[in-house]
């Protein structure tokens, strides 16, 4: 017997009914299509973690060594100069330095104390002259190295620099800065 009568069609409609028959639905529950399994996707999405993470891992573990390395000195070398302080001794010149920058024969000295805990040394001045065309900043190193590492200025102790002036720095002396190769941020500061 054809299918369309063993479906109760009749002879006119035979082609309606096979057509309704074999018609595509138009959602997936309908046609019966099947995705991936939960399991399978979760297999899948744990497996791309696994891998991403075995590409990336080594170059975060390198990057976090190199900052550790860095930021690690330098951690210890700003918490041992936090208590590290340079002050101008007020008895010595004009507040702790005498300046003359005048002539041909500039001269420069200033008297400082260690106020903190910590040794300081390898001194330097840095001036800011106030000149015809442009303010300029000079730096000095002292004309021996009496306060080096090899012998700090002691914590309570005072020295007298003097500046090896080898530029003419003609023009208006304004700012004194005394500061020390040991914690940059210790230093002894005024205007002048």
């Amino acid at each position: 017997m054809p299918a369309w009568k063993r479906h109760g069609c009749s002879h006119g409609s035979r082609q309606a009914a096979w057509k309704a028959r074999t018609k595509r639905p138009n959602s997936f529950k309908a046609a019966r299509l099947h995705g991936v399994s939960p399991i399978v996707a979760t297999v899948v999405l744990i497996a791309v973690a696994m891998g991403l993470i075995v590409i990336v891992s080594p170059w975060v573990v390198d990057m976090a060594a190199r900052l550790t390395n860095t930021t690690g000195g330098q951690a210890i070398a700003d918490t041992i100069c936090n208590t590290a302080g340079l002050a101008f001794v007020t008895s010595y010149g004009t507040n702790g330095a005498s300046w003359n920058i005048s002539g041909a024969n500039d001269t420069l000295s200033a008297m400082v104390e260690n106020t903190g805990n910590v040794d300081l040394g390898n001194f330097s001045f840095v001036l800011t002259v106030n000149a015809t065309t442009a303010i300029q900043v000079y730096e000095y190193r002292p004309t021996f190295a009496s306060q080096n590492t090899t012998n700090p200025l002691r914590p309570s102790r005072k020295a007298v620099l003097h500046a090896n002036m080898t530029d003419d720095s003609n023009g208006t002396a304004t700012y004194l800065e005394v500061v020390n190769g040991a914690c940059r941020k210790a230093k002894a500061e005024m205007d002048l």
